[in-house]
């Protein structure tokens, strides 16, 4: 399939160049990738005319001035070199690899699957990196969108420019050396998730468009389109593509986000029919996700892949495709994946995972709020359901996720979160503890995030 999927590439690439002279103030919220431009204007709305929602502005924007005045991020700020010896290549070593402790010189290194290596994983790491950026994008984007204050979009785009642009900092448009292994590879396929978080990247340079210079917006779409080729014909991105787990559905996800940003649906949709069959192959009619499953993080994974299955699915949704439509066939198979989670949330000899003494169900809550923007038969526990009374972060991520239902403010939303206060005061918890945890419930759901 992706020797066709090359061909179809190519062809579009050549029309791309029309795409290019949309004129630098129309704000064409309709690339948006997960964002939903109406969640979004009434977010806006709600923002300056309802009291709850100030200590969420307050929050955003503090952290938006804190990025605004930081130095931009570069993949050349981790030194350590890849086989190329070009700091400007992306480079890192498998997070779950350590070095043999048998061997004199540790060669080659093993794998201790779960078990996060943070000698290699440490902030300067180019996959730490590329998350601070993201983080810093979607917040900066967020604040110049909630205010059309110049001083967000300018720093999203000198961001931007150091990143991919610069001709001493910015990235090369391919990740041949990600997760490399001491002694094993230079670089692997099972790298390219961790660029996973470009989708977000992209949403920013949607909402800061109209400040973005003409010309800093033509050479992402030249970098983006040369990153897109290298994923589907290099080696290491068609091994991603024969990943049967998170991992080949996150490189759809990725592939699709950049086709449907570069104004690819043809591109798009192709690649989601690949998509649609790893739903089959992935998740068996209980809902049950085999693969995930045997990790030693079984519910951390089994909600990651859904994660990226639901990003897909709102893809699929905006280029009005039938694909993955409420009520097909793979619908059905996602929903009881995510049934499945939910309904087993505190069955123990399900979740055995070696490192998963707490489970993430926060992370879960997201999941469904992305899925329940297309899919009304996705139900999601309130924040005060017994299911999720063991779950702390869990109740909280819910009610900050009940701003968004179907992409649109929800009207119990601010009873929700009285509620929620209400219940904090009964507790009777100390004076800083309290605030503490009322000001967690003012943050965005990892959605915005």
């Amino acid at each position: 399939m992706y020797s066709i999927l090359t061909r179809t590439f190519f062809i579009l690439l050549l029309s791309l160049s029309v795409t290019l002279t949309v004129s630098a103030d129309e704000q064409r919220l309709d690339k948006l990738l997960l964002l939903d431009a109406d969640a979004l204007a009434n977010a806006k709305f709600n923002l300056y005319t309802k009291n709850s929602s100030n200590l969420f502005a307050v929050q955003l924007f503090s952290k938006a001035e804190a990025y605004a005045g930081s130095p931009p991020l570069s993949v050349t700020q981790n030194q350590s070199l890849p086989e190329s010896g070009n700091l400007r290549d992306y480079f890192t070593i498998g997070p779950y690899w350590w070095p043999d402790a048998s061997k004199r010189d540790g060669l080659p290194w093993i794998n201790k699957d779960g078990q996060v290596n943070h000698r290699v994983r440490g902030p300067n790491s180019d996959s730490k990196l590329f998350d601070n950026l993201a983080e810093r994008l979607k917040v900066l984007s967020l604040a110049y969108y909630f205010s059309g204050n110049s001083k967000y979009s300018k720093s999203v785009e000198r961001h931007l420019q150091a990143w991919f642009l610069d001709n001493d900092l910015g990235m090369t448009p391919h990740m041949s050396f990600a997760q490399a292994v001491p002694g094993k590879s230079n670089g692997r396929g099972i790298g390219i998730i961790e660029i996973r978080k470009i989708l977000g990247v992209l949403d920013a340079i949607t909402l800061t468009s109209p400040a973005l210079n003409q010309k800093t917006k033509d050479n992402l779409d030249t970098w983006f389109s040369v990153f897109l080729g290298w994923l589907i014909e290099s080696k290491n991105g068609q091994d991603e593509a024969k990943k049967r787990n998170n991992h080949g559905t996150f490189y759809d996800a990725t592939l699709i986000g950049l086709a449907s940003y570069l104004d690819m649906p043809e591109l798009a949709i192709q690649l989601m029919t690949n998509s649609r069959k790893r739903v089959f192959t992935q998740i068996d009619e209980q809902g049950k996700q085999a693969h995930e499953l045997a990790r030693t993080k079984p519910f951390h994974y089994s909600v990651f892949n859904l994660y990226a299955f639901s990003t897909i699915v709102n893809m699929a949704q905006r280029l009005e495709t039938s694909l993955f439509s409420e009520g097909s066939r793979e619908a059905i198979r996602l929903i009881s994946a995510h049934n499945y989670l939910y309904n087993n949330l505190n069955t123990s000899t399900i979740w055995p995972g070696e490192q998963e003494k707490r489970l993430p169900v926060e992370r879960l809550i997201a999941t469904s709020t992305l899925l329940q923007q297309v899919y009304t038969d996705i139900k999601i526990p309130p924040f005060n359901d017994e299911l999720l009374a063991n779950h702390k972060e869990a109740q909280k991520e819910r009610i900050r996720c009940s701003l968004l239902s179907k992409g649109r403010i929800t009207d119990d939303s601010q009873q929700i979160q009285s509620q929620y206060l209400v219940m904090l005061d009964q507790r009777k918890l100390s004076d800083s503890l309290a605030l503490r945890e009322r000001l967690s419930i003012y943050k965005p759901c990892k959605i915005l995030q």
